[in-house]
């Protein structure tokens, strides 16, 4: 996250400029934006002209709107924010009070104004602003013809990768196209992690799946880190774990964040923080039923 301006007065009343940079700074925003702020940015509107023809052309233009804010989305597969609320901005396409939606992207800056800001969301903004702060912790959940590349931050989870390969029987006469199939796989799952993880940010590297998968990636990528002077694989295998997980799918990675191998591993990153507070959090209800009420 990019913090382009902040001012606020004595009273916390005041606007912040962000331009957020991944999904989990849009995540961080859903949670910091609400009803009753003023959110200003640039977003689409498709207006109509009339041509030589008589008839009428659509055209999308870029337009500055300020939204009195009445509801916040978030969709984490598609990657946007969607503020929605009235226009409060004089504009020759939308009228004043007419309903809109500010859809916000990566690299989208947005301008929200409260009338009080409290501290937590300050903090907030602080630390997504650190670039130290993004996701710290790769996890690749892998199993025969399947992988997904994981990314863990303290916030959210997002899967980078999908890495999907037909495999034939290990049997008779398919053996040989078997080898060849699982090659083409791992190769394409190594791929995945180059494009994906950077061990300038990431701490920790987990291949965690139900078979012997994990341990065959494990060598290739090692083994290809050599022969092909992957520099940014070899100097970091000492960051690359294997771990135990029911399957490759994402529901899967609570298996890896609860053993506790892996968690000795990863204890620096934001995801063992986060876990580490989970279970603080569960064990004081047990020990102290009194703290909670329902009504």
């Amino acid at each position: 996250m990019k913090l382009l301006e902040k001012k606020l007065d004595k009273d916390a009343k005041g606007h912040v400029k962000l331009v957020p940079e991944n999904a989990e700074d849009l995540w961080q925003l859903y949670n910091i934006a609400a009803a009753g702020d003023a959110a200003s940015g640039v977003t689409m509107r498709k207006i109509s002209k009339d041509n030589a023809a008589g008839g009428k052309d659509t055209e999308r233009i870029k337009v500055r709107l300020t939204l009195d804010v009445e509801s916040v989305e978030f969709d984490q597969e598609g990657e946007e924010l969607r503020i929605k609320g009235r226009n409060t901005t004089e504009n020759e396409h939308i009228r004043l009070g007419a309903y809109h939606t500010l859809e916000l992207t990566p690299g989208r800056a947005l301008s929200i104004r409260k009338d009080n800001w409290d501290a937590v969301h300050l903090e907030v903004i602080e630390a997504a602003c650190n670039p130290a702060a993004s996701a710290d912790l790769a996890v690749v959940l892998v199993t025969e013809g399947l992988a997904n590349v994981i990314l863990v931050g303290g916030s959210c989870t997002l899967v980078r990768a999908k890495v999907e390969k037909s495999m034939p029987r290990k049997r008779g006469a398919a053996m040989a196209g078997y080898e060849k199939a699982l090659n083409t796989f791992l190769e394409n799952t190594l791929q995945a992690v180059l494009r994906c993880v950077d061990f300038s940010i990431v701490r920790c590297l987990v291949l965690a799946g139900p078979g012997f998968t994990k341990e065959q990636l494990h060598r290739y990528m090692l083994d290809q880190a050599v022969k092909r002077d992957l520099k940014e694989l070899a100097s970091n295998k000492s960051r690359i774990i294997e771990a135990h997980a029911s399957s490759a799918f994402k529901h899967s990675l609570k298996d890896v964040l609860s053993s506790p191998t892996v968690m000795t591993q990863i204890k620096d990153t934001k995801a063992a923080a986060e876990t580490r507070a989970m279970e603080e959090f569960y064990s004081m209800l047990v020990a102290d039923s009194a703290r909670a009420f329902y009504g």
